[in-house]
């Protein structure tokens, strides 16, 4: 009998094991759902795209095709499922999620992450792969092949590629469905893969609580934050005003530090937040699963591509599955043949010319007294009270051993620092974690316990729940924020790149040396050809190419310390500048050196800019205006150093002087023919000699404006200069100066003028476009010093001579409206009032014309109420009387219109003489403005 029991004993272990194995073998060959599939196939097709789009093929297609060939067994199965009535609704939760934030383009166009973001987005659509961004400056100097390439975009862009890849196929203007689609596919998958073993309502309110999951981050702004920052629209709501800061909730301004919620997540860092969600709960899911821990490897190795700190937040995990398994899962085929050589290539590509960022010990940085009073209430308030709440309410979860390893990583993940954000971007894993066990507590079935002990547990079910709503608040607070601004950003318009952005972001986002393996392996930048049109030649050679200045010299005698550049831009009407990008800038330190040459370039920020004012300081003394129009492009540019104004003003002094006429005022050229004199070369129109003190003389060349005084003094140029230029058409200015009805081009003498021989010059670019007279002088605060005017053209006689034109070019098209006056839409942005046999008391009462646009939000904040744009105006002040009839013509707004209002109102009589309203056909009125 005894010697029976070491018998059945062995029998009975042999068949325990026989019966794991057995289990082990099925759980190899059965088929994983199909949302496990899809979020692994989503992290590894931007890898691909990596691989085939910025290698040359001998390397991408062979390693594309490796990484297909690996997850060939993983992504086995039927993929043709009936998605249940909860699935539908996680499609609508994360599809409204994604809308709300700056992925979805509506909404949070002031969200300064987005930057870089959309910069990068723009770059890998705009230019060949790989993104080598073109560096204009190269193709002005002769360089030879051993000079360093163009810069490369290197960064962790595994959320960027698939958009990437719709914008190199359809154009820029296709990341305006990419960019949310992609986004929708992936926090999608995350709320899936978070509610898989949630049924009926329970998948909903485990989505939602997921979403809002954050600590308790009120607390800390209640006892410690002093400045609060309302937002009005919730104060009327009657929430505290502790809710409440300048900053987001979450940031301790007291110690860089942060743990970020999910809804401040995929505001802020979409490429970090989506490949954590859907990492660690990839992880966590099939931890023991044999065919995922096949290529484990492999999927960490993606992830390091979507965001390596995300990589560092997993490792961890991982390495708790190797402990529960053993090593010998992970000794397979595709982790040994393909996950090193990818993660090496990867972790090659991503430090190639990174930056060196601070890093080191937290009590290195901070003071202990500091650390004593600021770490327990910040591990308190973010995670620990949640966590003790977790564990009364579930005492399970103390034998959950990633439960265990997040608290682990969360406690000692703050004492080292990286940068700014490490901790923000490597918590990620951890804290979804931690929101998944939250949210499967509140969803669970605690609340229906009955016997010991059970009232405790409901109490501290109760704790948590007051507790994430407390916690809800630092989500509902950045929701909010998402929401403030309304208008869509536009991606096709945008000239937004890499290479606009602040000086430290660049560097991080790009790698201006490779190493020569790599470069040898990545396919051959296309180079650049010059195409800039030269503004100035002196010391350096600057040109003006798409919206950047390129200063050039070859040989390079560059001295910074002797030599100075600046640069001074003046904004566009109405535009004010941030404080990030001063008016006045030196540009000296920019200067690099290529090979024998040496130059820098200046490029245009996305704002409104008028003018610059560009020179140079030291040996050389040279100074260049430039004017620009609303693209950026040159409308025209005047480069004078001394020696030249000196030679300006002696070819205008030996010019002779025309005789007065009865204005008082003298020209060489009939009013008629003013206009094509002035753009004329050979055309001088000057004023008469000043007999007041301080008058300048007035010389008009071309489309300059010369004011000279000889003797001059400097309480002579003292005073600031006005120039206005009124145009003969008002439709010429800008909608800003319109109701002026004049350019005001005021300037100062050190602007635009120079002293030499007791004589002092200053030059004056004059508009484009016809003008009908020019008024000049000088003032002070305390009043006007002289004045003078020249006459060009009769302001009637040019406005009749315009109309004239612009009715012939009617002639034969049938009119819109038929009333009073026939009403023409000369095309998308102009409107004409045509009467013939015209009376001059038909012209007498005031026009209307109010402009509805299509969306309300592109009018100005007083007009929302009203709803359309009032663009009423007197027949004198864009209309004219010839040839027997009256004509007036009126330039339209750009943005998108639904109808217009057209008629005239006596205002004496109070009453509308006629009225009627024109519906706009729907391929008129398509142009937008940003």
């Amino acid at each position: 009998m005894n010697g029976a029991l070491p018998w059945a004993a062995r029998f009975m272990a042999r068949y325990r094991l026989n019966d794991r194995r057995m289990a082990a073998r099925r759980a190899e060959t059965r088929a994983w759902p199909i949302a496990y599939r899809m979020a692994l196939l989503y992290l590894t097709v931007p890898v691909a795209i990596w691989l085939l789009g910025w290698f040359k093929w001998w390397i991408g297609w062979p390693a594309a095709g490796l990484l297909a060939w690996t997850l060939r067994e993983p992504l086995r199965g039927p993929w043709r499922v009936a998605p249940r009535p909860a699935t539908w609704g996680l499609l609508l939760l994360a599809l409204g999620w994604v809308m709300t934030t700056a992925a979805g383009g509506a909404f949070d166009r002031g969200n300064y992450d987005w930057t870089d973001h959309r910069a990068l987005l723009l770059d890998l659509g705009r230019y060949p792969w790989p993104s080598f961004l073109p560096d204009a400056l190269r193709a002005y100097l002769p360089l030879s092949d051993a000079a360093p390439p163009a810069p490369l975009l290197r960064y962790y862009l595994g959320w960027y590629m698939a958009p990437g890849l719709a914008a190199r196929l359809g154009g820029l203007g296709a990341l305006q469905w990419a960019v949310p689609l992609w986004t929708w596919i992936g926090v999608a998958l995350l709320l899936r893969l978070a509610t898989q073993r949630r049924r009926g309502w329970r998948v909903w309110l485990a989505a939602v609580v997921l979403m809002f999951f954050s600590g308790m981050d009120v607390l800390r702004a209640a006892l410690l934050e002093k400045r609060p920052c309302l937002d009005m629209r919730l104060e009327r709501a009657g929430l505290p005003e502790f809710v409440f800061g300048c900053f987001p909730l979450e940031w301790w301004s007291h110690i860089e530090l942060q743990y970020t919620s999910p809804m401040a997540a995929l505001r802020w860092v979409p490429q970090h937040f989506i490949p954590a969600g859907l990492g660690i709960l990839l992880l966590w899911r099939l931890r023991r699963n044999p065919r995922f821990l096949a290529v484990s490897g492999v999927w960490l190795a993606a992830i390091a591509f979507w965001s390596p700190f995300v990589a560092v937040g997993l490792l961890p995990f991982l390495a708790l599955s190797l402990r529960a398994n053993g090593l010998r899962p992970f000794l397979r085929w595709p982790n040994l043949c393909l996950a090193g050589p990818l993660a090496g290539l990867i972790a090659v590509y991503l430090t190639s010319g990174a930056l060196e960022f601070p890093h080191g010990w937290l009590w290195m940085r901070y003071a202990w007294p500091q650390l004593a009073r600021t770490l327990p209430l910040f591990y308190l308030t973010e995670f620990l009270a949640l966590a003790l709440l977790l564990v009364l309410a579930r005492p399970t979860v103390r034998r959950e051993a990633f439960f265990l390893t997040s608290l682990a990583v969360l406690l000692l993940l703050p004492w080292y620092y990286y940068h700014y954000s490490f901790a923000l971007r490597v918590s990620l894993p951890a804290l979804l974690v931690l929101g998944c066990h939250c949210a499967h507590a509140v969803t669970g079935q605690g609340w229906a316990l009955r016997g010991a002990g059970t009232n405790r547990r409901r109490w501290a079910l109760g704790g948590l729940v007051c507790a994430l709503g407390l916690g809800a608040l630092t989500g509902v607070v950045e929701l909010t924020r998402a929401l403030r601004d309304f208008r869509p950003f536009l991606y096709a318009p945008a000239t937004l790149t890499n290479l606009e952005l602040p000086a430290h972001v660049q560097r991080e986002n790009l790698a201006f040396e490779l190493p020569p393996l790599l470069a040898h392996w990545l396919r051959k930048p296309i180079p650049s050809a010059p195409g800039g049109e030269l503004i100035a030649r002196a010391a350096f050679d600057v040109y003006w190419d798409a919206g950047q200045l390129l200063y050039v010299q070859d040989p390079c005698v560059w001295d910074s310390d002797r030599d100075q550049l600046f640069l001074q831009a003046r904004p566009a009407a109405n535009a004010v500048f941030p404080e990030t990008f001063p008016a006045r800038q030196d540009l000296t330190g920019q200067v690099r050196r290529l090979g024998e040459a040496c130059g820098l370039i200046w490029r245009r920020p996305p704002l409104a800019i008028a003018a610059l004012r560009i020179g140079q300081q030291g040996r050389a003394n040279w100074v260049a205006d430039i004017v620009l129009d609303a693209t950026g492009g040159i409308v025209c540019a005047d480069y004078r150093d001394e020696p030249a104004l000196q030679v300006g003003y002696q070819a205008l002094s030996a010019c002779p002087r025309a005789r007065g006429r009865p204005g008082g005022w003298e020209t060489i050229a009939h009013p008629l023919a003013a206009i094509r004199a002035y753009r004329s070369a050979a055309a001088i129109a000057t004023t008469r000699a000043p007999r007041a003190r301080g008058r300048f003389h007035a010389y008009l060349r071309g489309r300059a404006l010369t004011l000279y005084k000889r003797p001059c003094r400097s309480m002579d140029t003292e005073a600031r200069f006005f120039v206005h230029a009124f145009p003969a058409a008002v439709d010429s200015l800008p909608d800003a100066r319109r109701a002026v009805g004049f350019a005001n081009l005021d300037f100062a003498f050190a602007e635009r003028g120079a002293r030499f021989d007791a004589t002092c010059v200053a030059v004056v670019r004059l508009p484009g476009y016809a003008l009908s007279r020019l008024r000049m002088g000088q003032f002070l605060p305390t009043g006007t010093l002289w004045t003078s005017e020249i006459q060009l053209v009769d302001p009637a006689v040019a406005a009749a001579q315009a109309l004239r034109m612009a009715y012939q070019a009617l002639a034969g098209a049938p009119p819109a409206l038929q009333d009073v006056f026939d009403v023409y839409l000369t095309d998308a942005r102009a409107i004409a009032f045509v009467k013939d046999a015209c009376r001059p008391a038909d012209t007498a009462a005031k026009f209307i014309l109010h402009v509805f646009p299509e969306r309300r939000w592109v009018l100005p904040w007083p007009r929302w109420r009203y709803g359309f744009a009032n663009l009423g105006f007197a027949f004198e002040r864009y209309g004219a009387h010839f040839d027997g009839r009256c004509m007036a013509r009126v330039a339209l707004p750009r943005y998108a219109i639904r109808s217009l209002r057209v008629g005239q109102f006596d205002s004496r009589a109070q009453r509308d003489l006629w009225k009627a309203v024109m519906p706009m056909a729907p391929a008129q009125g398509r142009e937008r403005s940003e």
